[in-house]
């Protein structure tokens, strides 16, 4: 959170597309720190709900929209500075396809973290999300390479970022 945060801003105006936004905790942060256009994106309706209602207490709400939908079917050829997907690549089946429109939707930065495959938690999230027929991806090294060079990221574009339970990758887009 705060590795996004911190690198996210940049000098004049900034904006931020924040796919699979949840309950906004990211694009209101951003928007205090000086974005002037946030939007989330997320299929559930309750969490895109409770991103307003959360933007509209902290005087947020002129900055930040909130958009119940999925990513592939999100449509907008607004181009956004930053466009960051923490926590989602977790639940894809296609990462390529997703991360390839995060990088047409950027002029500037992309931001996505991929779970790593042997960290120790992955098992007991791996059995939770069969138990109750869900679906959970996790990523070795070079399956996250992969991703990255399918979606036509160039090795001297990007940077990935060692947290422990995750990869996060911050790719440079040419505008």
């Amino acid at each position: 959170f705060y590795l996004v945060c911190n690198i996210a801003p940049t000098p004049g105006a900034w904006s931020a597309l924040d796919v699979g936004c949840g309950g906004g905790r990211y694009g209101m942060e951003l928007a205090s720190r000086g974005a002037a256009r946030v939007v989330g994106v997320d299929v559930a309706d309750n969490m895109v709900q409770i991103a307003r209602e959360e933007a509209g207490k902290h005087g947020l709400s002129k900055q930040c929209e909130f958009v119940v939908s999925s990513f592939s079917d999100f449509k907008s050829n607004e181009k956004f500075t930053n466009v960051i997907a923490m926590g989602y690549f977790d639940y894809l089946v296609d990462p390529v396809a997703h991360l390839r429109k995060m990088v047409e939707r950027s002029n500037c930065r992309v931001f996505a973290s991929f779970p790593k495959r042997w960290e120790y938690r992955a098992g007991l999230r791996k059995l939770r999300f069969a138990w109750e027929r869900g679906f959970v991806r996790f990523y070795s090294m070079s399956e996250v390479l992969d991703v990255v060079a399918g979606a036509g990221i160039g090795a001297e574009n990007f940077s990935l970022v060692d947290l422990g339970r995750d990869w996060i990758l911050i790719a440079r887009v040419d505008a």
